[in-house]
């Protein structure tokens, strides 16, 4: 595989030293071994080298987008999301509640867990929305749903063509398909998408283009300084080598918002992901290889990550930094 050696952190151009050497792609059984390199300044975690652009298509031959698309809420969880996101934000409910998803609704964590599910936009707030690396389409669907008109964005060309083939979806490959003044958005959101982009300073900037003035982005991405990170190191699933490029904090990424010329609405660390990723870094220790292609129902260390889950929240009350993902709400900052 062609590669590119990467000295200087894409986010601020500091040098920065290795954080993490020798790691495994445990998760999709990528060939190799990767370094991941540390700015201290912010934090930020960068690969160096990093693959050649033109090898990036092959990682992804096996990935998310290639997944059967969005479907219907039905487990008990997705249940007690629904029912969570009618009585905090609005959002209608598509089935009448058991007691079991009731109960379920009880749990702690699960609130704001089901407010990420709609990147924490109320039922109210409706309009123009491109998700940008859109992936199997399931966030476009559950928007247009709720009465947004959705677009999106995706590089993968199976993704494009079945979304816009079985569901009809105004799906582009590239932001630069978007130029007309009408195609402008209200909100644009990137959901675990920007640790994937070798330049994410250059690709904030080309979104402003698409932003009704007043508009805002939404990204959502892992945070290099969550608990996670800090207990399970090169094995935490938040890595992912060789596909994330870049790895933020909450600084990194306010940093490279301004950069870009972004004014930055609220920006905080969510704990939604962390049983899943708690599993997820369990078996990555263990030297487990393709895990997410081959799930191993191990029910003890669900258990456990709900456990973790629980750590994390109660962690992120003193340390506002330690949640799995970074969320963070953006405009155009005004001259």
């Amino acid at each position: 595989m062609r590669e590119l050696i990467v000295d200087k952190c894409p986010v601020n151009e500091n040098s920065g030293h290795a954080a993490y050497s020798r790691v495994v792609d445990h998760f999709f059984g990528t060939p190799g071994t990767w370094t991941y390199l540390r700015d201290q300044a912010t934090g930020h975690l960068w690969i160096s080298p990093r693959p050649a652009d033109v090898e990036i298509p092959t990682l992804y031959q096996r990935y998310y987008t290639h997944g059967a698309g969005p479907e219907a809420l039905g487990t008990r969880l997705q249940q007690a999301y629904g029912f969570l996101l009618h009585r905090r934000l609005g959002y209608e409910l598509q089935t009448a509640p058991s007691l079991i998803v009731r109960l379920l609704a009880q749990l702690p964590t699960l609130g704001a867990a089901a407010a990420m599910e709609t990147l924490k936009i109320p039922a109210t707030a409706t309009g123009r929305l491109l998700d940008f690396g859109c992936g199997d389409g399931t966030f476009m669907h559950r928007m247009q749903r709720a009465g947004w008109f959705v677009s999106g964005i995706e590089p993968d060309p199976v993704a494009v063509k079945t979304l816009r083939g079985r569901y009809g979806y105004d799906v582009r490959q590239s932001i630069e398909d978007f130029g007309r003044d009408e195609e402008r958005f209200d909100v644009v959101t990137l959901c675990h998408v920007i640790e994937h982009m070798s330049d994410p300073i250059a690709a904030l900037r080309a979104l402003r283009r698409v932003l009704k003035p007043g508009g805002r982005i939404i990204i959502v991405t892992p945070n290099a300084k969550s608990l996670g990170a800090k207990t399970f190191g090169k094995f935490w699933r938040g890595l992912e080598p060789p596909r994330h490029f870049n790895v933020f904090t909450p600084k990194s990424l306010r940093c490279a918002l301004q950069q870009a010329g972004y004014a930055v609405i609220d920006l905080t660390s969510e704990t939604r992901s962390a049983r899943r990723l708690f599993w997820m870094s369990v078996l990555a220790l263990r030297g487990l290889r393709e895990i997410e292609l081959n799930p191993r129902s191990e029910h003890l260390i669900k258990w456990a990550g709900y456990g973790f889950q629980l750590v994390e929240a109660l962690w992120a009350l003193l340390n506002g930094e330690a949640g799995e993902e970074i969320y963070c709400r953006s405009t155009i900052e005004q001259s």
